[in-house]
């Protein structure tokens, strides 16, 4: 018989995480010093950027691979990868203000503009969404929404789940937070205690 899965206490740092950052950090430095030697004669490539965008990905992928199954890697998996939609629009803007400091041509505004406002916002919305939340029953700032990591779900796509005192809630038209009384995904998780011991 399959033991149910086990679900984190709060957002507290946990020995599979020093594992996802130790393996993060080694593959990252293996791949800058693959692309070092990979393009160190040629002056048209810029590796640390591309080294950099590359780390954000795997983190995020690490998080989904080693961080147990529930809503915490749920919501910090796609957290992470998010983090690509601002640095591609920074590191744009930046290669077109280098272009116009050295050719002097200036760049088409409307278009930098509306790629800016399209990926920024949109970046700006979503973090609005996955940001956490202080809890109104045990006010620990670790109210996280109870994403599905494979599909979103119309039935709870306003539920939020507290990581700290598992309590999950939903904010009604007044803005008050409302007790989740439908059976989630979530229920079937086991509650642990990470000062336990137990990883």
């Amino acid at each position: 018989m399959d033991r149910p899965l086990r679900l984190a206490s709060g957002l507290r740092p946990a020995a599979r995480y020093a594992l996802i950052l130790g393996i993060y950090v080694l593959l990252t430095v293996a791949a800058l010093i693959t692309l070092l030697i990979a393009h160190r004669a040629s002056a048209t490539v810029n590796v640390l950027p591309l080294a950099f965008m590359f780390s954000i990905w795997l983190l995020g992928v690490l998080t989904i691979l080693i961080d147990r199954p529930g809503p915490v890697r749920n919501w910090a998996a796609p957290l992470v990868v998010s983090l690509c939609a601002p640095y591609v629009a920074l590191w744009y803007d930046w290669e077109i203000a280098l272009k116009w400091a050295r050719s002097g041509v200036p760049p088409m505004w409307t278009t930098l503009l509306l790629l800016n406002t399209i990926v920024l916002g949109g970046y700006g919305v979503y973090l609005s969404r996955a940001y956490p939340q202080r809890c109104p029953k045990c006010h620990s700032r670790s109210l996280i929404p109870l994403f599905r990591l494979t599909r979103i779900e119309k039935r709870t796509a306003r539920t939020r789940w507290c990581a700290s005192c598992n309590e999950k809630l939903w904010k009604d038209q007044n803005g008050t937070w409302q007790k989740e009384r439908r059976k989630t995904w979530v229920d079937d998780i086991e509650p642990v205690n990470e000062g336990s011991g137990v990883a």
